[in-house]
């Protein structure tokens, strides 16, 4: 590379007077640089003295560069996509006002490589608005999803700034693997790993229940909900409540047991070894029930019920883990005063 020399600073006669002395040499340097960056290990700076008798002290001397070659944005996500008969790409995005036509969209890759632009972000002011993209039917597996500007030359450095909320897929199954209607679920750590389960009754097409376990490993409850942990049958068909609980055995045991209530009956599952057990098991209430829940009410490790109908209020403490080891009281009973419509668990008193 040739370089021409550009007179920048003359240092006049002070007379022993400190001096501070600056120029912007922005278009010198764009001129000498060719507009690239890179070049700047080629810039040199001297000083010339063209008069024998005199001297120049210097404090110090400096060259201070801020060289912008334009506003470059681009972030990348991942997200496993599942088979589905739709997917729709969900996020919701702010932005900086932008001062120059520089655009900031999200676009989509299966391969890191080629990226499919979907939407802009628009919105400058709260609340954030949802931009969604209806994704091909055929999408399925890892896909990168990246946030990136449009405007990258020299002529616009202007800095903008995204900010990304929540952002997913959105996929709609083609056929429920677990039956045609959700009769009543629960979210408890079945196999005490830290992380919190799905325990789903269902129904299917001929009007059976099927209970289901999805363990949540690697964040993935789906990959374990294929066959119910019981054989189909129509006494689960009319479910509606359904929890998991300590209610055999050691409370300490590997995995928690299952009740699910119709509305007269209760039943509850032993696990042991890999296995559920039936109707271990099995209380018949008088009354229609309108909700049955599971709690540790006497705080002895293991897990008892509560049931309501429209009139009583039915406690099953479980004193021994055994299916004869409870003991049934009565809690309330509103006949002719009231009508109870619905029933909670929780601690309203510390000792």
């Amino acid at each position: 590379m040739v370089w021409t020399p550009h007179d920048i600073l003359q240092i006049s006669n002070t007379n022993g007077a400190y001096q501070f002395l600056q120029k912007d040499i922005t278009n010198d340097v764009k001129t000498l640089l060719g507009n690239k960056p890179t070049n700047l290990q080629y810039l040199l700076t001297s000083f010339t003295n063209n008069h024998a008798n005199s001297y120049v002290d210097f404090d110090y001397w400096s060259l201070n560069i801020t060289y912008t070659l334009g506003d470059q944005l681009e972030h990348i996500w991942t997200i496993d996509v599942r088979t589905g008969s739709a997917h729709t790409f969900e996020v919701y995005g702010l932005r900086s006002t932008p001062t120059d036509t520089d655009i900031l969209r999200f676009a989509y890759s299966q391969n890191n490589v080629t990226y499919t632009p979907m939407v802009a972000v628009i919105d400058t002011t709260l609340p954030m608005d949802k931009y969604t993209y209806v994704l091909p039917v055929v999408t399925s597996g890892l896909i990168y999803i990246k946030v990136y500007d449009s405007v990258r030359s020299s002529s616009n450095p202007t800095l903008d700034w995204i900010r990304v909320g929540q952002m997913s897929v959105r996929t709609l199954a083609p056929v429920s693997v677990i039956g045609v209607e959700v009769l009543a679920l629960d979210v408890a750590d079945m196999n005490k790993d830290g992380s919190n389960d799905l325990l789903i009754v269902t129904k299917d097409s001929t009007n059976k229940g099927r209970i289901y376990v999805g363990l949540n490993i690697g964040g993935d409850v789906f990959t374990t909900l294929g066959t119910p942990i019981v054989t189909a049958n129509a006494k689960y068909g009319s479910v509606i409540s359904a929890q998991a609980g300590k209610f055999f055995d050691s409370p300490s045991k590997a995995r928690l047991d299952i009740m699910v209530s119709t509305a007269s009956t209760v039943y509850l599952l032993r696990y042991d070894a890999g296995v559920y057990f039936e109707d271990y098991s099995v209380f018949s209430i008088s009354g229609t029930i309108i909700r049955s829940m599971a709690g540790d009410v006497d705080n002895n490790g293991r897990t008892d019920l509560v049931v309501i109908t429209s009139a009583k209020i039915w406690l099953y403490a479980n004193y021994q883990g055994t299916p004869t080891g409870w003991q049934t009281y009565l809690v309330d009973d509103v006949t002719g005063m009231t009508v109870i419509q619905d029933c909670d668990l929780g601690r309203l008193q510390t000792s």
